[in-house]
């Protein structure tokens, strides 16, 4: 999940190069934590959050184990 959200989000900002994706396990969850250029988050979040949203869908549509639930975290905090 990780290598398909990170190739996602880096087709839709400026600079590609600063986009980190990490997976951190918190409990039930995996947090998918995208770190990129303060210019950037605003493509990833898209106008009223609907990029992430579909970012969301399409990590929740492509999860096959469906033990482990996805959150994406968007952002540095």
């Amino acid at each position: 999940m990780k290598e398909l959200l990170k190739y996602i989000i880096k087709s839709l900002v400026s600079k590609p190069d600063l986009v980190q994706v990490e997976e951190i396990e918190d409990g039930a969850f995996m947090v998918l934590k995208v770190i990129a250029s303060e210019d950037d988050y605003g493509k990833i979040i898209g106008k009223n959050g609907k990029v992430a949203q579909a970012l969301r869908s399409i990590i929740r549509t492509a999860n096959k184990e469906k033990d482990i639930r996805y959150l994406i975290k968007i952002g540095d905090k």
